[in-house]
């Protein structure tokens, strides 16, 4: 027979087993810990709770079942040991792999003409009307816009599938 408790993760109530609680309670202190010097570290404590308790809800926690070392074994194998949420060079490869799915996209949901200036804007993060005055600037005065701008609308590809859309809709959110 083992003893079990009743917690609180993330607004959701588990019955747990003792020896569950102190391996979570471990676990959840030594990411507070390695966590400390980071100014959104309570923001970010509160997400992996509540990731906690929507894979210990998926694992079948929370209904009838109590939540188990093997269940805690499970969160902490998917979630990763805490040296991971302090690591710099992990934050400093999530940001290398936004720059690798970065992709130059003719904006066809925002666009005027053909969408270049709206991709441009999306690609280097800046507003698309700033993109249009210097294109206009370019075409008044040198009259090179024009050749430029047909150009890149026909090098620039068009998004055709859903991932195309997403990864032009996560290029505005990277920063």
């Amino acid at each position: 027979m083992k003893r079990t408790t009743t917690v609180n993760i993330s607004g959701t109530a588990f019955c747990i087993e003792e020896e569950a609680y102190c391996q979570l309670n471990g676990y959840l202190m030594e990411i507070t810990e390695r966590l400390s010097n980071q100014p959104d570290a309570a923001e970010i404590i509160e997400d992996i709770e509540s990731r906690i308790s929507e894979l210990l809800r998926e694992y079948g926690a929370g209904t009838i079942r109590v939540v188990t070392t093997p269940m805690i074994d499970r969160v902490k194998s998917t979630l990763g040991s805490p040296e991971v949420f302090a690591d710099n060079d992990y934050d400093k490869s999530r940001e290398n792999k936004k720059m690798e799915n970065k992709k130059l996209f003719r904006d066809t949901r925002h666009k005027v003409l053909g969408g270049v200036c709206s991709g441009l804007g999306l690609y280097f993060n800046i507003d698309p009307v700033i993109i249009r005055v210097v294109m206009l600037i370019l075409v008044i005065c040198f009259g090179t816009g024009i050749f430029a701008y047909l150009i890149m609308w026909i090098i620039m590809p068009r998004p055709k599938t859903e991932e195309d859309f997403k990864i032009m809709g996560n290029m505005n959110k990277q920063d």
